[in-house]
């Protein structure tokens, strides 16, 4: 899939979810024997826990698993040993109620839960309180390739021959989507695909995949296991129903990194199409950095419970499953104040986009503008945003406004902070934990912006950045203050997530090759390596997936 429309599609997870009829809202367990107790919250249709081996990625999914659906949950007597006591909650919206259901793990693991049938009204206590949960209200699907491509694939073996296999089955009706999907999947240009679904034992269906590629001609009996996982969870995702729960347990399992990338793409692309919501496990570098930082819940261990951190993870724990933090984003500023007021801005609201931006110092806005001119909207591998300071609203280039954001504000920061200062300085002067500020901007006064707060911190006797963080602490407790760092914050992700295109000629950029181009940034050499960008039409609202 060309990655123009993986990142359109990518935007949409976030910008339309509350297009989705489900969203889960949280999930809290309790004493559970391998997971301690917790809870944690989920941040939109698509969510991936994620954390080396034993944390206890597999027993939180399928501890949400036989809380959202009992009826449906396979037990194993591994997942009944690790389930053996406990209880799951899981709050979800269902289009506008909130609803949540909850289940009691091992209390009565010889009896089958009591699920109320669909439609069942709840009964109302004498109190007048409406007491416990309806039905869950979508199908839940756990998918496990790892185990269940290989069961398939000895199952058709023991049936026997091709005929005694379909039986008579037709092929599904495959349109092009689906094949170009599933190409991507295998890293194979098939001649031709055909998928059967037959029954090999009583009530139970799977996918039986015939292909020809190149001159060779043969079908799921003889596949590579990876070609046949690819396979099998192409069909999962594909047959789901609109609006299904996918619970899905580390799909890297025998594809090779390109496959799993593509894996993420498609998966992201029905997600959005048919209104999936998913949860995913994994450890694999390659599925965790595909996807955005706001999808990821890291799980570690602290003390005997399982701690689930939502909306990216630390170096440190990336580093645990062999992630290194890569620099994705240059933001140049005007000076060094503005360089460590946009550090305190992202490492306060967005400390995953602080964790993978460079901040460089520009010699003043004319500098950004020249470096704009000459990089911006190139497509390269780094995104470039040019943070101007707040005097500097309506004063940018037109050609450089799409790689333009703002600091907080119409005035430098130093300015902000004299006036504050200046104008409480008793509050000021509590908060700092110093005497005689007065005298100090008596002092003072008649000294330029910037050469003020330099001033300042010497009579202070402090080091200038513990100051600068110490001042943006009591600036950002004023009313209005965090509004305008989240507004700061939200231009430099339209620079680096840009909206999709209005219009088809907007969608077209023309191919210029690929390159490698070096600059210099503030006297910073950077190479810039620049990627073909494909002449691709505007992608269109609904591919219309194989559904059935």
């Amino acid at each position: 899939m060309r990655m123009a429309k993986f990142r359109r599609y990518q935007t949409k997870l976030t910008e339309r979810a509350d297009d989705w009829p489900l969203k889960l809202h949280r999930f809290e367990f309790e004493r559970i024997p391998s997971l301690g107790s917790g809870e944690f919250g989920f941040s939109g249709p698509l969510t991936v826990l994620c954390g080396p081996n034993g944390v206890g990625k597999t027993t939180l999914l399928r501890a949400i698993w036989a809380t959202a659906s009992p009826s449906t949950y396979v037990r194993t007597p591994g997942t009944d040993l690790k389930l053996l006591a406990g209880r799951g909650l899981l709050e979800y919206h269902w289009d506008t109620e909130k609803r949540r259901a909850e289940q009691v793990f091992g209390a009565n693991s010889d009896e089958e839960p009591e699920v109320p049938e669909a439609g069942e009204e709840d009964e109302e206590s004498e109190d007048g309180e409406t007491s416990p949960r309806p039905t869950f209200p979508v199908t839940v699907i756990h998918i496990d390739s790892a185990g269940r491509a290989a069961r398939y694939q000895n199952a058709f073996c023991e049936i026997g021959n091709f005929e005694e296999i379909t039986n008579g089955v037709a092929p599904l009706s495959l349109n092009q989507s689906d094949v170009e999907h599933i190409n991507s999947l295998c890293s194979r240009s098939y001649r031709s695909v055909s998928v059967y679904e037959v029954e090999i034992a009583d009530g139970l269906y799977a996918p039986f995949f015939e292909v020809t590629y190149q001159d060779d001609h043969y079908d799921s009996r003889t596949m590579g296991t990876g070609e046949a996982a690819a396979m099998y969870l192409w069909w999962e995702v594909n047959q789901a129903k609109p609006n299904s729960l996918l619970l899905i347990e580390e799909p890297e399992s025998f594809l090779s990194p390109k496959s799993q990338k593509a894996f993420v793409n498609f998966l992201t692309v029905l997600a959005v199409q048919k209104h999936y919501v998913v949860v995913v496990t994994s450890h694999s570098p390659k599925i965790i950095e595909t996807v955005s930082d706001e999808h990821r819940s890291f799980i570690h261990r602290d003390r005997g419970n399982a701690v689930v951190d939502t909306g990216g993870a630390s170096p440190e724990l990336l580093g645990t499953i062999g992630i290194e933090q890569r620099v994705d984003n240059l933001i140049l500023v005007e000076d060094n104040a503005a360089k460590t007021f946009a550090n305190a801005i992202l490492r306060r609201y967005r400390p995953e986009l602080f964790r993978r931006s460079e901040i460089i110092v520009m010699n003043g806005h004319g500098d950004i503008t020249a470096c704009l001119k000459r990089l911006g909207g190139k497509p390269t591998d780094l995104s470039i945003v040019g943070l101007y300071d707040g005097d500097q609203k309506g004063s940018v280039e037109t050609d450089v406004e799409p790689f333009s954001a703002f600091l907080p504000g119409d005035i430098p920061i130093e300015q902000v902070f004299r006036k504050l200062v200046e104008d409480d300085p008793n509050n000021v002067q509590v908060a700092l934990g110093v005497e005689r500020l007065s005298e100090i901007n008596f002092a003072l006064e008649g000294e330029e912006a910037h050469d003020w707060f330099e001033e300042f911190a010497k009579a202070l006797g402090v080091d200038k950045g513990m100051l600068f963080q110490q001042l943006f602490s009591i600036w950002e407790r004023q009313d209005g203050s965090p509004e305008t760092c989240l507004s700061c914050v939200g231009e430099i992700e339209a620079v680096i997530f840009p909206a999709e295109p209005q219009s088809e000629s907007d969608a077209h950029v023309k191919n210029k090759g690929l390159a490698t181009e070096k600059v210099r940034i503030a006297d910073m050499p950077v190479t810039v390596e620049t990627e073909p960008v494909i002449d691709e039409t505007e992608v269109q609202a609904e591919d219309k997936p194989n559904n059935k």
